[in-house]
């Protein structure tokens, strides 16, 4: 059976720019809250969630906390004692998802699933 990472990373490759579209604001803030990112490519030391109000959780090592909003059509995301990261948040014809990062380059898919809360 093929795997499912292997599967999506396929998948990704026969999407091109022209076949995404950006969300809105109000799609990403819709969409980002009480959420894990499940991303394409798997890291395994690092997992992204995100809660109501804005909290941002990178778990891994080590756990971090820190804030996350919706500005100019991008998900930002800011950790201490690092840059903040802006991401364009991308779809396709069949509804998938894909990050694009501010340096830009090819978009990474992912998936969203409910995320239980952080202590």
């Amino acid at each position: 059976m093929l795997n499912f990472g292997l599967a999506m990373s396929v998948l990704a490759a026969l999407v091109t720019p022209d076949q995404l579209r950006p969300l809105s604001e109000e799609e990403i803030a819709r969409r980002f809250s009480n959420v894990a990112v499940i991303p394409e490519a798997v890291v395994h030391d690092r997992a992204e969630r995100f809660f109501a109000g804005g909290r941002y959780v990178v778990l891994g090592r080590p756990r971090v906390e820190g804030r996350f909003e919706v500005r100019g059509g991008r998900l930002c995301t800011a950790l201490p004692l690092q840059d903040e990261l802006c991401r364009e948040i991308l779809q396709d014809e069949d509804a998938s998802l894909y990050f694009r990062g501010s340096a830009g380059g090819r978009p990474g898919g992912f998936r969203l699933v409910p995320a239980e809360p952080q202590p």
